[in-house]
């Protein structure tokens, strides 16, 4: 309803979801190696975040010739779940949050316009696909739609970003060549499309070339044909194979190619990826990130984007747009009322079905499917990006926080973790018990007895981003230890002096190195200042020991990994965090080393948790 009269007041045009009253999901970041990366324009996560943001509206139906304008927020409109928009062309309207996405820094796979180059200016206003981070980390690599790639400051570009909690916007309909990935074994065949039982892609065109012998009688990987031989659509292709010898003729022209809708076991295959994408992690030991639904559950908008994670870490292998059927922007389905014309599930898949053809289609959302449910099954810690490839705001901001203080990274065991399959595991080098890293609340009734507000004394670990460090003398044996010490994040510039080496200092039980075999315990001592002789003195009892990125998003704990020598460990106990234990013997939370030298850090965990509270 356009309104005719005052300037000032604003159209109202009902449309999209409401505003999200609870989550906080991190929308697609960009690599920034610099301090300034975090301060890059960002989706808010409410109404009254997001005056002074650039915007675009996008999904309008009633007034759809508003969609694609930009504009201004002025902040928060009459009513308190829309936002008053100043277009550029002066016109003010009022939208929910579902309906604009907000100017941001780019991240791996959005599509991002140049702007700005003084140095070569024909190259403004054009647009690609961000890659990813060039090999100089204060860049990203773009590839432009007439295939060159260049490497930008992420300042140069420009992307859009739903608010966070709302679906992402989809990205084009998939299009070009179906592209397989050439064998490990270096035979120069393609590897057919299929994962093993614990989710990961086959590396080799058969059998034979796995075990280093003879093309099996069954190696598919010489046939241009998909090996799911699947029927011709009205844009599908198969990228040929260099030195292959040519198809065998068919002896029966394909099935015609039909609509997703009518393809049953197309169908059938996609409403199976979206029931497991439901069920998360729930069948898995120790519950799972991924919400632990049911399989009749709508899917969260969390789970579409871990998933969406999961499967672009472990189908790396896989050309981009075969990785994940971009299911974190696919809307939000119970897998029981799935299926039909009118479903938004299938609508969302159908350009993936017109690109593939049905039977590579189903093979795909098959091994998708096998991809998620084997990342639960994972009894151990789960990890989502080993080599942090997706190289998005937060793990940019830990390497370069870690770069700064230290500088020497070991990017190749870097990674990031979602949570457990069990809380305590066999660690595959020293053969001794530890707790893998995982998200979840940390949380215990210690600051709470000390009158900290049930909030304060809670830090829900949404991220956890593994920066690895090299150092030749931490040894990986059943000799030494895997151990935790937790630091304050508010005084990590101080290590610069030392470098990434501990210096004994006094403590309940002497002096020497304090540790704990607790990742719990660990984070714990990193969230607030524990009641002490010195804290009381200092009057700064259970004070902030986290710190905040510089945006102001997101709260962190830093926890260091550490590799002590078994002899050098004298166990105590004495813990005040007595429920966050991670089911380790109370009688032994505390480990001390008395030289600082048997204890080894190796990694540096950034456990990062909406900042929800800053004291």
């Amino acid at each position: 309803r356009l309104w005719s009269g005052e300037p000032s007041t604003p159209v109202h045009v009902s449309e999209g979801p409401p505003a999200p009253k609870q989550g906080h999901v991190m929308g697609s970041g960009s690599v920034k190696a610099l301090r300034s990366l975090t301060d890059a324009a960002a989706p808010p996560a409410s109404v009254m975040a997001a005056e002074g943001k650039r915007v675009r509206t996008m999904g309008l139906q009633a007034r759809p010739e508003l969609n694609g304008l930009e504009g201004v927020c002025q902040g928060p409109a009459a009513d308190p779940a829309r936002l008053t928009v100043r277009l550029d062309d002066g016109q003010e309207i009022a939208l929910k949050l579902g309906n604009l996405e907000f100017e941001a820094a780019p991240g791996r796979g959005d599509r991002a316009r140049i702007s700005g180059l003084q140095a070569r200016p024909e190259l403004n206003d054009l647009e690609g696909i961000c890659q990813g981070p060039a090999a100089d980390l204060t860049r990203l690599t773009v590839r432009l739609e007439d295939g060159r790639e260049i490497a930008v400051r992420p300042s140069n570009l420009t992307s859009w970003a739903p608010a966070r909690g709302s679906p992402a916007r989809p990205r084009s309909p998939p299009r070009g060549p179906v592209e397989r990935p050439r064998c490990a074994g270096g035979c120069g065949r393609v590897v057919p499309f299929g994962v093993n039982t614990k989710g990961f892609p086959y590396e080799t065109c058969c059998r034979g070339c796995a075990d280093g012998q003879a093309h099996s009688a069954n190696c598919q990987g010489g046939s241009e044909a998909s090996p799911s031989k699947s029927a011709a659509s009205p844009i599908a292709g198969v990228a040929p194979s260099a030195g292959a010898p040519p198809p065998p003729r068919p002896t029966a022209p394909p099935p015609a190619w039909k609509p997703l809708e009518d393809d049953e076991p197309a169908v059938v295959a996609a409403v199976a990826l979206l029931r497991a994408v439901a069920a998360g992690g729930g069948g898995a030991a120790g519950g799972g990130g991924g919400g632990g639904n049911c399989s009749g559950s709508v899917p969260g908008r969390r789970d579409m984007n871990l998933v969406a994670r999961i499967l672009e870490d472990r189908l790396s292998p896989w050309q981009e747009r075969l990785r994940n059927f971009d299911l974190q922007a696919a809307p939000l389905v119970a897998p029981d009322r799935a299926g039909g014309p009118d479903c938004p599930w299938l609508a969302h898949l159908r350009p993936y079905h017109a690109w593939l053809g049905g039977a590579l289609f189903a093979e795909l959302c098959a091994a998708q499917a096998v991809v998620w449910q084997g990342f639960w099954r994972q009894k151990g810690a789960r990890i989502l990006d080993r080599g942090l490839k997706a190289g998005d705001a937060l793990q940019s901001f830990a390497l370069q926080v870690v770069g700064e203080v230290w500088g020497s990274i070991d990017r190749a065991h870097s990674q990031e973790y979602c949570d457990r399959g069990a809380t305590k595991i066999v660690h595959s080098g020293t053969l001794s018990e530890y707790t893998p890293p995982s998200c979840g609340p940390i949380k215990s009734s210690y600051w709470t007895g000390l009158g900290v507000s049930e909030e304060r004394a809670t830090a829900d670990i949404e991220r956890v981003v593994r920066v690895g460090l090299v150092n030749s003398s931490a040894v990986f044996d059943a000799e030494h230890l895997p151990l935790y010490h937790g630091l304050a994040a508010n005084a990590f510039d101080g290590w610069a002096k030392s470098g990434a080496n501990f210096q004994a200092y006094p403590g309940k039980f002497g002096e020497g190195v304090y540790l704990t075999p607790s990742f719990q315990m660990a984070c714990m001592y990193a969230f607030r200042t524990p009641k002490t002789v010195a804290s009381l003195a200092d009057n700064n009892l259970a004070a902030p020991r986290f710190a905040s990125t510089p945006d102001g998003r997101w709260n962190y704990l830093i926890c260091l990994q550490v590799m002590a020598d078994a002899k050098a460990v004298t166990k105590f106990a004495g813990t005040a965090f007595t429920d966050a234990g991670d089911g380790w013997d109370l009688e032994a939370q505390i480990s001390v080393v008395r030289s600082a030298a048997e204890a080894q850090i190796y990694g540096v965990l950034f456990c990062f948790f909406p900042q929800t509270f800053k004291d």
